[in-house]
């Protein structure tokens, strides 16, 4: 859902709030998709980490991760996710995270993790 106000820039400043549910199955993980503004060759651009403003809005603690893949079909043919996870505190308040994205700060859950960051989609 776009939330008008109330951003990591106060009042006026517009976020995206997501919601995921416990338990196991569809909605259980919390899982943004952009195959637009996202994609590309992160390697050859040197891109090294991604960052993003993010503030838990729950009442458990969270382990964020960051996944990227290159997707040809129904499933990726390569998928990297974050070694390391991020905690989030329930009731943080906006933060600033930042996911390192070297290869060798990313394990390749199909395919490889050079792939992946060659042909994010």
């Amino acid at each position: 859902m776009n939330v008008a106000t109330g951003g990591p820039a106060g009042d006026g400043d517009a976020y995206l709030q997501i919601t995921s549910v416990s338990g196991n199955g569809p909605g259980t993980r919390l899982v943004v998709f952009n195959s637009t503004q996202w994609a590309g060759d992160y390697m050859a651009a040197g891109i090294t980490a991604i960052s993003m403003d993010v503030d838990n809005l729950g009442a458990t603690d969270l382990e964020l991760r960051l996944s990227i893949a290159t997707q040809t079909s129904a499933a990726p043919t390569d998928r990297a996710v974050s070694s390391v996870a991020i905690p989030l505190l329930a009731g943080s308040g906006w933060t600033t995270v930042q996911f390192p994205i070297d290869p060798g700060d990313l394990t390749a859950l199909a395919g490889s993790v050079a792939n992946a960051l060659a042909g994010a989609s």
